[in-house]
Formats: C-alpha cells, sequence, structure tokens
C-alpha cells in the first residue's frame, strides 16, 4: 500500500463550482421496527433532529415475513402482537415528544423497499435512517437486499447502521471524526454540503480519503500531483466553511484502505457520494461488504463526493 497526504495546508486553489448550498435536514425517516440496529438508527436521528430542529417520521412496516411469524401462533396472538406494537411505537413517539423533539409516525404491511420508497417520495425526507439488518429474523445474519436497494435507488442521503456498528454511549451520539471518501469528481453533488453542515453541527473534523487501485501504486509524478491537488481542493472547501480537515491518497482495496482509515481515526461516520446506477458494475456490492464490516454508520449521499 502506498499513501500520500495532506495535513491542515492552505489552497489558493479555485473551487471550481463544489457545491456550495447549505445541506438542510428538516425531515427524518426512521425505519423502525425494534432491532437494535433500528434502536441505534433511532439514536442518531434524535441527535440529529436536536441539532438541526429536524422532525422525525418512525415508519413501522410490517413485512409479510413478519405476519407470517405472528400467524404461526394463531390469528388472535398475531392481532394483539399488532396492538401492542402499536402501542409502543406510539410511547416511543410520545417519549420522543417529551423532550422537545417533533414527531410523527406511520405503520404499514407490506415489502419493506417498496415502501420505504414510497413513504420517502410521500414524506419528502430528506435523510432516511436505518439499520440493515433486514426486516426478518432469518435476514438479520447478514446484510440483505433491502439496504443495497434503497442506496442504489432513493434520491435522497441515507444513514446505515450495520450489524458491525459498535452501540453508541447513552450519554449521547457524536460525530467528532468523519470519513469522507472522495472520487475526485468532474461535476459536484451534494455531498460535500451534507458532510460539511454535520461537521459544523456536531463540530466534527473531516478526513477525506481516495483511493486508487492496486494497479496505479506507481503513477507518474504528475499525476500523483493532480490527485494531491484535487484532495487540497475539497480539504479547501471545508475549511472556507469553518471544517477542520485533512486528506489522504491511497492506493490498493477501496473496501480495505477505507475501513482501516476509520480505524486508524476512530471514525463515528463514513461517508460516501452514490451514483444511481453504478457506472461500474464491479462496484455492486463493495457498499454492502463496508457496510457489514464497518464499526460506524455509513452515509450514502446522492451524486459523485
Amino acid at each position: 500500500m502506498q499513501t500520500v497526504s495532506g495535513q491542515q495546508q492552505n489552497s489558493a486553489k479555485a473551487l471550481h463550482g463544489m457545491a456550495t448550498e447549505t445541506a438542510v435536514l428538516k425531515k427524518l425517516l426512521v425505519a423502525y421496527d425494534f432491532s437494535k440496529a433500528s434502536e441505534i438508527a433511532l439514536r442518531y436521528a434524535t441527535e440529529i433532529a436536536r441539532r438541526f430542529g429536524s422532525e422525525i417520521v418512525l415508519a413501522h412496516i410490517e413485512t409479510p415475513e413478519m405476519l407470517g411469524d405472528k400467524m404461526d401462533a394463531g390469528a388472535a396472538k398475531a392481532k394483539l402482537e399488532q396492538l401492542t406494537e402499536q402501542h409502543d411505537v406510539d410511547l416511543l413517539a410520545n417519549r420522543l415528544r417529551s423532550e422537545g423533539i417533533k414527531v410523527s409516525y406511520v405503520t404499514r404491511s407490506g415489502a419493506a423497499t417498496d415502501l420505504l420508497v414510497q413513504l420517502v417520495s410521500e414524506c419528502k425526507a430528506d435523510l432516511l435512517l436505518m439499520g440493515a439488518y433486514g426486516y426478518h429474523a432469518a435476514d438479520r445474519i447478514t446484510l440483505g437486499s433491502t439496504a443495497e436497494y434503497l442506496l442504489r435507488s432513493l434520491s435522497c442521503p441515507v444513514l446505515v447502521v450495520g450489524p458491525s456498528v459498535v452501540d453508541p454511549p447513552t450519554c449521547g451520539i457524536r460525530l467528532s471524526e468523519i470519513v469522507y471518501a472522495s472520487s475526485c469528481p468532474t461535476a459536484p453533488g451534494p455531498a460535500p454540503s451534507l458532510a460539511c453542515e454535520l461537521a459544523r453541527k456536531f463540530a466534527t473534523h473531516i478526513h477525506i480519503v481516495h483511493v486508487e487501485p492496486e494497479e496505479a501504486c506507481g503513477p507518474l509524478k504528475g499525476s500523483r500531483r493532480k490527485l494531491e491537488m484535487q484532495e487540497e481542493t475539497i480539504a479547501d472547501h471545508f475549511r472556507r466553511r469553518g471544517v477542520g480537515s485533512s486528506w489522504t491518497v491511497q492506493f490498493g482495496s477501496q473496501q480495505d484502505r477505507l475501513l482501516d482509515q476509520a480505524k486508524v481515526v476512530s471514525a463515528d461516520l463514513l461517508c460516501f457520494g452514490i451514483v444511481h446506477p453504478p457506472t461500474d458494475p464491479s462496484q455492486m456490492g463493495v457498499l454492502s461488504s463496508i457496510i457489514r464490516a464497518a464499526r460506524c454508520p455509513i452515509l450514502t449521499v446522492p451524486g459523485p463526493a
């Protein structure tokens, strides 16, 4: 592995069209299914709502698999469990309201992926937060198709809590270190704006990481310098908005290098720009692998980063 990095350097280079509009998180949609992952996702949503003054919409979806599990014990018991879950969601919403958070909830029955896509549109959600365990007990062993499908099809950012995420302390969520996966885009996207706004609200430092494939380990000096200048331009974009940032250019496996960097800096969030559909078919499954292994949540933002 080779690494080139820069720490808190000043750049006179212009930003050349980098997105500058402020990202606003007015409405947060939380896919809530009483699993540990969805509980953690809700805790992140609660802290973001406090910082941004956001409204939270809880979405409790009963999938055919969940209904089938309940029906195994009989129709009467299934109905009782449904009423109990409805009551529990209502209690949860009331607790959040008592903490000064504006919250509402919806309950639906059907395929989780289709309903979440529909709810994002209906609610005009600015951010979807969810666990990546799947909605059925049998799906929670691995990262199922739900998260991958949503990441590749939704028009809003998604914060995903994977199965390896460390349960944050009860004293509160922190986002003091963000790893920002840069693709050195030729066109600006909303990812830098959202990362910057989160960093500003949480007083966060952003580590920008660009990974080139292993076969590019011996780039010409001019090509390497070009990569360095592009990363410094992105870092300068963050610094101009009051956010501390550093950058590194690494060579090798994207998955390995990003996970290594997240571990080195004890990252609280790993941020990606995501293209719909992926321009490189070989990238399908890479995000799922990273989400499965990462010890912090993954934030995906439509568009290049």
